[in-house]
């Protein structure tokens, strides 16, 4: 199991530079910089914000009114796989330069001497929702069995009733290896309660292999006066600044729409990654663990981090458009065939074969 995350600050310099790097108050690094391009390493502890912090200092005004070590350029804040800066600069506060008054930026590129910072929420992605908001009277506890494949995830495994089950991959992989299986699946909610639905099932059954195909990690399921509610925080809506207290997470729908919302997906998910690790590894030490992300914009939160590992290949249909104009996301016939030939050509099938 892991128990840090991993970082790493790229950065270049036009000159001799005092640097000071923190992460959340912790220096990671103190020293003198030359001029071109450098990169620091450090990890980071799970299950809490962090802030990242560089002091810098050296800027001097010259006879000729021009500055020496004048600019920093911050070119990459990678963390646990993800870039954290890209469309959301950090905060530079310009300061101690005696010809400049003292003033505050957004930006990652540092003139004269101050102090940069960028924090990255943690969100709780893992606290555990209501069962009854994953049941809805689609599952019950008794009806949990053991299979060969068991399957979790949101519509796209349903493929929104649009293919005949005999017609869908999974149809398919089963019949190639000859085994049994079994679709858990939450059509239209969050990937709390597909990771919910797992933790239940797996208390009484088993199976051999499981298959994750978590949905868009921006819709949250949100238990508002004991109402189950679902938000998509990538959306810009009255509801997402409500007052009103989220009981799941103990706050209110507007303090969690400021952390995902304004923050940035990529930034929050930055943090995930390594629980999202462990909770995997948790399940391949019990099955054969694959995960296969039904929402393709996402796939780089997998294919980009430690989470490759568990991968299953890509779908090679256009999910963002041409099936969006008619009016649906999930894959045909065609695509389903063509991603179980896929599974085929890649070795899948055959490496799934042993644990069969």
């Amino acid at each position: 199991m892991i128990s840090t995350g991993d970082a790493h600050l790229s950065f270049t310099l036009d000159g001799h530079t005092h640097l000071t790097v923190q992460c959340n108050d912790k220096i990671i690094s103190q020293d003198y910089f030359d001029a071109g391009k450098h990169k620091i390493n450090f990890g980071h502890g799970l299950r809490k914000d962090i802030e990242i912090k560089i002091y810098k200092k050296g800027a001097q005004l010259l006879e000729n009114k021009k500055v020496s070590n004048q600019l920093m350029r911050i070119d990459e804040l990678i963390v646990n796989g993800i870039d954290c800066l890209e469309g959301k600069p950090g905060k530079f506060k310009i300061s101690n330069n005696f010809y400049v008054e003292d003033h505050t930026l957004d930006t990652d590129e540092l003139f004269l001497d101050g102090m940069w910072s960028k924090t990255l929420p943690y969100f709780d992605y893992f606290s555990d929702v209501p069962y009854t908001t994953v049941s809805e009277n689609r599952f019950d506890l008794n009806t949990f069995e053991n299979v060969d494949i068991a399957l979790f995830g949101a519509s796209f495994l349903e493929n929104g009733d649009e293919v005949e089950i005999e017609d869908r991959w999974f149809h398919k992989m089963a019949n190639s290896l000859k085994c049994t299986y079994q679709i858990y699946s939450v059509p239209g909610g969050s990937n709390q309660q597909v990771f919910r639905l797992y933790k239940e099932w797996q208390k009484k059954c088993k199976s051999k292999i499981v298959i994750f195909a978590p949905t868009t990690f921006s819709n949250l399921c949100m238990c508002i006066e004991g109402k189950p509610t679902m938000y998509n925080v990538n959306r810009k809506l009255k509801e997402l600044l409500k007052d009103d207290i989220d009981t799941v997470q103990g706050k209110s729908v507007r303090q969690i729409t400021d952390t995902l919302f304004w923050s940035g997906l990529e930034r929050v998910m930055a943090l995930q990654i390594p629980l999202l690790h462990n909770f995997f590894s948790s399940i391949d030490k019990k099955s054969k663990f694959y995960v296969m992300p039904s929402i393709f914009a996402e796939r780089k939160f997998f294919s980009k981090t430690i989470l490759h590992k568990f991968l299953l290949p890509e779908w090679d249909y256009d999910q963002s458009r041409q099936h969006w104009e008619e009016k649906t996301a999930y894959p045909s016939v065609l695509d389903n065939q063509k991603y179980f030939q896929k599974l085929i050509t890649k070795t899948i099938i055959d490496r799934m074969k042993k644990y069969i």
